[in-house]
């Protein structure tokens, strides 16, 4: 019987495919351990599209793919790893974005952290080992490799309904990143922790359940699965992640158990299908965007538990009309229910002092709202554009109405300012066309720019005793009002304070001595007549900045 020899080329046989184990790709780098007992691949020089590296190297076993010892290689197609190989070390090939996929040799025990990070058009991954490969780390799966796979191959066959082995203990950061090819995954009791990335963008998993074992979700651990429908998280979880569910755009329900104290923030942002969540007595914290653009969501009810919510909590969800604080929320941070626009009815708990800045801007379905007692500032533009909002309660305890903060609200028809106020901000209420009248109390002692131009309805206005500056524009295009008392505390008032107001025709100085304009003394006895004194602030000084010493 006549033996035919291997006619190998470039390290493959022409004849069998069998490979020659000792043939070099030109370009490879080899360093000796410290021990001197086997070899490591740290570099590649070379060009070639398909790379073959040896199992043994002068006489030694080539054993790991050093870190990022093939970042970058962006001609890199496809490699072949020898049986020897044990290890593939963080980063090794990093950013090849033309290797399109990998064969991970039964030998290996470990794959560091970003081992395939930027292989773009990395589409399958081979493990060929799944029972050894899931020991690896103590029983934590950690497949880097998956990153960036969109199919998972286990055995050579493509898998789509993943039964994850007893053996594992915890899934780890960005174990299924990508595998957009997973419809299902069956998660063992063994497993305590998920995460961060785990299933980013699995795409096409519709369902999962999170066993009693599982202790905390990690950040992002099912961003943008985007065919998620629904989940159950166990009473066993005690924090949801930042970013958990951002993105879960086809998620209809989620019950949060009464283990949660804390929901991340981002963690539901997005899930545009969301249409009701409870919040249970057991969290403490919403943090920033938790909510955001969850388009669906019709009302939301937040605990006595929570102590402060998160700045954009629940920006832009457009469907919310209801919504209760509760009594042991202390801060409704910035931004928190900005353009919210179908809410209707706002239960603020009497345990707030601060409503943040822009908290209820562009609300514009707004009608009406009580601020408590125990609200201590009204934010910037906390109100700003609520178009509806036809009636205002504020509480005794506010001492700042800040700049902007009812800024456009055209249906505002009166507010009653409590006697605790002692600053009304700039533009607070540029832009009120409703408003017809407003009492200005003793305890303010500013009125800020532009604080109430272009409240065209505005008929009657009480400025009070403590009152000692009036802001630049303060009445700019307040072409209702007829009349007006500066009060004898009034020592300043700012260039077009009341420019445009048409209308004005008695203006009465309760103390009409020392006044001049950018310097110009203004007669006495003009300013004691009314009607002087209004065509002169209205009109004929209505550039100028106002003191009086």
């Amino acid at each position: 019987l006549q033996t035919i020899p291997h006619n190998y080329v470039n390290g493959v046989c022409t004849m069998c495919g069998k490979r020659d184990e000792s043939y070099t790709t030109e370009g490879l780098v080899f360093t000796l351990s410290d021990d001197g007992t086997y070899y490591s691949v740290t570099d590649y020089t070379g060009s070639a599209k398909e790379v073959s590296i040896p199992s043994v190297h002068q006489g030694l076993p080539v054993t790991s793919i050093g870190s990022s010892a093939f970042y970058s290689c962006n001609s890199l197609t496809s490699i072949i790893l020898p049986d020897s190989v044990t290890s593939i070390e963080a980063r090794a090939f990093e950013d090849c974005t033309g290797l399109t996929s990998i064969t991970i040799p039964d030998g290996v025990t470990s794959i560091g952290a970003w081992a395939f990070d930027g292989c773009d058009s990395l589409t399958s991954v081979y493990i060929t080992d799944m029972a050894a490969w899931c020991a690896i780390d103590f029983g934590v799966w950690s497949a880097n490799p998956l990153y960036y796979a969109n199919n998972l191959y286990l055995n050579g066959e493509l898998v789509t309904d993943l039964v994850i082995p007893d053996s594992v203990t915890s899934i780890g950061d960005s174990a299924f990143f990508g595998c957009s090819g997973l419809t299902s995954i069956t998660i063992p009791d063994s497993v305590t922790s998920i995460g961060d990335w785990a299933f980013y963008r699995c795409t096409n998993l519709t369902s999962i359940t999170i066993p009693d074992s599982v202790i905390s979700i990690g950040e992002s651990a099912f961003s943008s699965c985007t065919g998620l429908t629904s989940i159950t998280i166990p009473d066993s979880v005690t924090s949801i992640g930042e970013g958990a569910f951002e993105w879960c755009t086809s998620l209809t329900s989620i019950t949060i158990p009464d283990s949660v104290t804390s929901i991340g923030s981002y963690a539901f942002q997005r899930c545009d299908s969301l249409a009701s969540i409870t919040i249970p007595d057991s969290v403490t914290f919403i943090g920033y965007s938790a909510f955001q653009r969850c388009d669906s969501l019709a009302s939301i009810t937040i605990p006595d538990s929570v102590t402060s919510i998160g700045d954009r909590a629940f920006d832009s969800c457009e469907s919310l009309t209801s919504v209760t604080i509760g009594d042991g929320v202390t801060s409704i941070g910035e931004q928190t229910f900005e353009n919210c626009t179908g809410l209707t009815n706002v239960t603020i708990g009497d345990g707030v002092t601060s409503i943040g800045s822009s908290a209820f801007y562009g609300c514009s379905g707004l009608t009406s709202i009580a601020i408590p007692d125990s609200v201590t500032s009204i934010g910037y533009m906390a109100f700003y554009y609520c178009k509806s909002l036809t009636s205002v309660t504020i509480g005794d305890g506010v001492t700042s109405i800040g700049d902007s903060a009812f800024f456009g609200c055209s249906g505002l028809t009166s507010i009653t300012i409590p006697d605790s106020v002692t600053s009304i901000g700039s533009s607070a209420f540029y832009g009120c066309e409703s408003l017809t009248s407003i009492t200005i109390p003793d305890s303010v002692t500013s009125i800020g720019e532009d604080a109430f131009s272009g409240c065209d309805s505005l008929t009657s206005v009480t400025i009070g005793s403590g009152v000692t500056s009036i802001g630049d524009w303060a009445f700019y295009y307040c072409t209702s009002l007829t009349s007006i008392t500066i009060p004898d505390g009034v020592t300043s008032i700012g260039f077009g304070a009341f420019s445009s107001c048409d209308s004005l025709t008695s203006v009465t100085f309760e103390n009409p001595n020392g006044w001049s304009a950018d310097g110009e003394v203004i007669p006495a006895a003009g300013l004691a007549d009314p009607a002087t004194a209004a065509k002169y602030l209205s009109d004929t000084y209505y550039w100028d900045v106002w003191t009086r010493t």
